[in-house]
């Protein structure tokens, strides 16, 4: 399991996905903070992944714990899903 130091930022977030992202239109990654908070960004397309850099305020430093990620891809009306991950924030 990746770790990521609570209140950083710039740390990338990829996620794979097994499908070819050529025509998909949108991604995101939703979250789920260790105390329930739910959540999502807007991610980066690329050829089998998606990705997000952490921008200053996503992860505060009281949002320590194991938080569950999960991507979702778009194309028109079809969407798929990434297998769950998790990320220790520390």
């Amino acid at each position: 399991m990746p770790s990521v130091p609570a209140g950083s930022f710039g740390f990338r977030i990829r996620l794979h996905v097994e499908d070819n992202l050529n025509l998909a239109t949108s991604a995101k990654i939703y979250y789920t903070k260790p105390d329930g908070t739910t959540g999502s960004w807007t991610a980066t397309l690329g050829l089998n992944d998606i990705d997000y850099t952490l921008q200053s305020g996503d992860i505060l430093s009281t949002d320590t714990g194991v938080w569950l990620l999960q991507g979702e891809v778009t194309w028109g009306s079809a969407t798929v899903k990434t297998q769950k991950v998790t990320l220790d924030v520390v």
